[in-house]
């Protein structure tokens, strides 16, 4: 086929349900390189013939979807992550959401901006990602609306997350929406004149809503996608790894401001019960640990999802040591690995021998804390260490290839008598590097 011209281009719109015209359903009105955009679903089409449309680009979608944003509440957490245990679905990038210990308001969950989607326009999505555990609720989607002439007026209309139609089980899951069923319900504020009842005791079928008096008039301006909000135990973690609405896929992937490190800044706490009955008191050098008697039980400190992903680099960029131990005025050293040290004591009153020559591969330095001050009796003794202060503060560290887990010795510089069983936490505050 030849190129050919492009004379007085006609423009077409419609639901993205209904067959575009033709130059045989249209004689006459449907010329060579019309154009023609489905106002629900924002996509747009060409046809080169008369006959056969095509999209024209994939910039409509992008209109009609933001970036994605995480965000997570209570015990929850959302971060970002290129896991390539779960790269062979979506774009390589997983959004990680970890529910955490339940409680009713612990969650973790990610946003995707809509620009004003009609309800009654939202015909389906559909959504993928792997479950770390069974758990009680699968990942669910919230659709958040609101009145289009006041934005006082919004609701959030939630499927529930123990919803039969949705999967729960460990491993990789999928959802198709709408499911038929009656698995939807909203809250909301300044919500009047809804034929549906407010409240999670009354679930109601998708259908419902679009046909609603009120819903069916009003706007998405959010989708998201939740994994929590349930009332006990502990849910642990999710990789979401495509969404797809109205057939139109959206890239899940961080942008630009997702990437920044002070969105990305994540806390990582350990507490040990620092045993030291058979010690007495502390001397300058010696380790602080969960045992100072048995060499079985007497172990390093670890520190739990630091990294951002497998093998993945970290900075961090602030620390901050607190003892229960009230007035006193020790000087602690912490000793980082990448991988658990497999020789030496761990024995708290121990002489530290830390980073030993066996080791040395996995030692990723050492962290310095000023020295904690004596505030007065009932004060706990505390330190920390920052850019603005001394310490080798922010430090790049390197977790371990598939493991995003660090490990530690801590001792002190300083003797003082730490009191038997009382806690030493450490917080680590770190940024994707």
């Amino acid at each position: 086929m030849a190129f050919e011209r492009i004379v007085a281009q006609n423009r077409w719109i419609g639901l993205s349900t209904e067959t575009k015209p033709t130059m045989a359903s249209h004689p006459g009105r449907v010329r060579i390189g019309d154009t023609a955009i489905e106002y629900d679903s924002g996509r747009l089409y060409i046809t080169h013939d008369g006959t056969n449309w095509v999209p024209k680009d994939d910039t409509a979608n992008n209109r009609l979807f933001g970036e994605p944003i995480l965000k997570a509440g209570g015990s929850g957490a959302a971060i970002w992550e290129t896991n390539s245990a779960y790269a062979q679905k979506g774009t390589g990038w997983q959004a990680k959401l970890t529910g955490g210990a339940q409680s009713g308001d612990d969650w973790g969950s990610i946003y995707f901006p809509v620009n004003e989607m009609l309800v009654s326009s939202f015909n389906d999505a559909n959504w993928t990602w792997y479950q770390q555990a069974s758990a009680a609720y699968g990942c669910n989607i919230v659709i958040w609306v609101h009145d289009p002439d006041n934005f006082d007026n919004r609701a959030e209309i939630t499927q529930s997350g123990s919803a039969t139609s949705l999967d729960k089980l460990i491993g990789w899951n999928s959802h198709e929406f709408p499911s038929t069923a009656a698995e939807y319900f909203w809250y909301g504020e300044n919500v009047s004149g809804s034929g549906i009842t407010e409240g999670a005791g009354t679930l109601s079928t998708w259908a419902a809503y679009k046909a609603d008096v009120l819903f069916s008039t009003w706007r998405i301006y959010r989708i998201s996608l939740d994994f929590g909000w349930y009332s006990t135990g502990t849910f642990t973690s999710v990789w979401v790894t495509e969404l797809s609405v109205n057939g139109a896929q959206i890239p899940i992937r961080p942008g630009v401001t997702e990437l920044l490190p002070d969105t990305q800044l994540k806390r990582i706490r350990t507490t040990v019960d620092i045993d030291t009955d058979w010690t007495g008191a502390i001397v300058a050098g010696d380790i602080l640990s969960n045992d100072d008697c048995c060499t079985t039980v007497g172990t390093y400190w670890t520190f739990s999802d630091v990294g951002f992903t497998n093998g993945g680099y970290v900075e961090i960029v602030y620390a901050k040591i607190i003892t229960e131990v009230e007035n006193v005025v020790p000087q602690y050293n912490l000793y980082l690995y990448d991988t658990a040290p497999t020789t030496g004591s761990f024995l708290s009153g121990a002489a530290n021998t830390h980073p030993r020559k066996e080791d040395y591969l996995n030692y990723q330095g050492k962290i310095t804390f000023p020295q904690c001050e004596a505030l007065g009796a009932n004060v706990a003794s505390s330190s920390e260490v920052g850019p603005s202060t001394v310490g080798r503060i922010p430090k790049g560290i390197k977790c371990a290839a598939g493991s995003t887990t660090l490990y530690a010795v801590l001792d002190t510089g300083v003797g003082y008598t730490h009191t038997d069983n009382d806690d030493i936490t450490i917080d680590l505050y770190v940024v994707p590097a």
